[in-house]
């Protein structure tokens, strides 16, 4: 586990940047405030525009630089290998990861989740609940942040879930395919049954 290696806890984001809103930036300073020495990985063009503006925030509030760190997009392999190295994956809000946040969980790292009303804000809880990650899916930014702030600070918990996770998530209905194909055959034959009753009469 990245923390144990490095005694700082890794918070990833992973998905695109482009979900980033001021909201969600507030949050992720307000969670580097309160776990003293952790950090940010995130997944952005590095040395640019993007990287300018969050070392600037970061000033503004009161925040090291330093702790921010932006990695370039990259294949898939090192995109995975980037994953590895989060102890904590922070989900965008409102528009949630689903994709990302199923690669988080298959290589182990939790995903900390806002949940909304809008179909986009609940991608991530989805996911979650198929894993049996309730206690990750927050209903406001300050709960967002007191999850993660409260996973950073058990480090032994953190450890067994990234042991955990990948079998956890292969057991699930997320990779259930020969399930997934079957209730979609039978979606189609009920959709043909429904039309053929609807022909006859």
């Amino acid at each position: 586990m990245p923390a144990r290696a490095s005694g700082r806890v890794t918070f990833g984001y992973f998905n695109n940047f482009t979900k980033v809103t001021p909201q969600v930036m507030e949050a992720w300073f307000e969670i580097l405030k309160q776990v003293q020495n952790s950090q940010l990985l995130a997944l952005a063009a590095s040395g640019g525009y993007v990287e300018g503006r969050l070392h600037e925030l970061a000033r503004e509030n009161s925040i090291d630089p330093q702790r921010i760190t932006l990695c370039d997009p990259q294949p898939q392999a090192g995109y995975m290998r980037l994953i590895q190295r989060a102890d904590v994956a922070l989900d965008p809000f409102p528009f949630n990861g689903h994709t990302t946040t199923c690669d988080s969980i298959w290589m182990g790292v939790p995903v900390v989740v806002l949940e909304g009303d809008t179909y986009a804000s609940r991608f991530g809880g989805s996911v979650l609940a198929n894993v049996g990650l309730e206690d990750l899916i927050a209903r406001s930014v300050d709960e967002y942040v007191s999850i993660a702030v409260d996973l950073a600070g058990d480090l032994d918990h953190l450890s067994r879930l990234r042991e955990e996770l990948r079998p956890r998530m292969a057991a699930s209905a997320l990779l259930d395919f020969a399930g997934f194909a079957r209730n979609v055959e039978a979606a189609y034959r009920k959709m043909w049954q429904t039309w053929c009753a609807r022909s006859r009469s």
